[in-house]
């Protein structure tokens, strides 16, 4: 085919061959595909929880109450008859060795457990009669007229007995021994002497012994420290009547001043008082300090 284009005389002619020019292709963009939503993730799955095995609660077995055994009579001892040899055992008769019983007596003892509820039983009678009495006799006529005329006594010869004045000490002991005795008679000088064969710790001889304290003790007391002991009773009431004896208990308020103190001392006492009637008198025949 031959090339018609003429020639341009403007333009020299290119010795040389020219390339063809290439022109690049255009590239045609191609819009990119729509974006996907991302897959969803799978929920996640917590871990199966561990299976614990229930404890096994063994079954408890509650046992019946236990009915208690009817206790066993006491055994008594049989009776003898009164008429009539006794009967033969035949469980004797078989056996060869056995004991010989005497006729019209029981083999079996008299049971223990009854023997000692029946002591224990006398015990809390005599037990509960003791406390008791006291009480009870309270309301008899003795108690009411003989301890009250022995309670009356028994607070005026305390302010007697319990009190002295180192000046006048002769006739203080004078009025306050008149209204003492020795309820076990007149060897009492005897056995409140120490020095004495005949001496007993525990005899009844208040009279005796107040003498002999008074003598011994108080007189020299008394004089050395100019001692003056003042005693009043403030209350009292009987506590218990026997026979010629009443037993008073006695609040005693005591003053004492010597030549040892400025001031004086004042003590609260309570002193039990055994009362013996003599003769129609009401009597001081023992004094303890409670």
């Amino acid at each position: 085919m031959t090339d018609t284009t003429p020639e341009r005389p403007d333009q020299p002619a290119d010795p040389s061959p020219r390339a063809p020019e290439i022109v690049p292709e255009r590239t045609r963009f191609v819009d990119p595909p729509p974006a996907q939503a991302p897959a969803a993730e799978p929920p996640a799955v917590a871990p199966p929880e561990p299976v614990v095995p229930e404890p096994v609660v063994p079954e408890l077995v509650v046992p019946e109450p236990l009915q208690p055994e009817p206790p066993e009579p006491p055994v008594l001892p049989e009776l003898p008859e009164e008429a009539g040899p006794a009967a033969a055992d035949p469980a004797a008769e078989d056996d060869p060795e056995a004991p010989d019983v005497p006729a019209g007596r029981s083999g079996r003892p008299v049971s223990r457990l009854l023997a000692a509820l029946v002591a224990l039983l006398v015990v809390a009678v005599g037990v509960l009669a003791w406390w008791a009495w006291p009480i009870t006799s309270a309301g008899t006529p003795a108690f009411q007229t003989e301890g009250a005329a022995a309670l009356k006594a028994a607070k005026a010869d305390a302010t007697l007995v319990l009190a002295y004045d180192y000046r006048h000490l002769t006739e203080g002991f004078a009025a306050a021994v008149k209204v003492t005795t020795d309820a076990d008679g007149p060897s009492c000088p005897h056995k409140v002497d120490p020095q004495d064969k005949a001496y007993n710790a525990k005899a009844n001889c208040f009279k005796s012994e107040y003498t002999r304290t008074h003598q011994k003790v108080v007189v020299d007391f008394a004089t050395r420290y100019k001692t003056v002991v003042i005693a009043a009773v403030s209350a009292g009431g009987v506590e218990r009547v026997q026979g010629n004896q009443v037993t008073v208990l006695l609040y005693v308020n005591q003053q004492s001043t010597n030549s040892l103190s400025s001031s004086a001392k004042i003590t609260q006492d309570r002193v039990e008082m055994v009362m013996q009637k003599v003769g129609g008198r009401w009597l001081v025949a023992g004094i303890t300090a409670l």
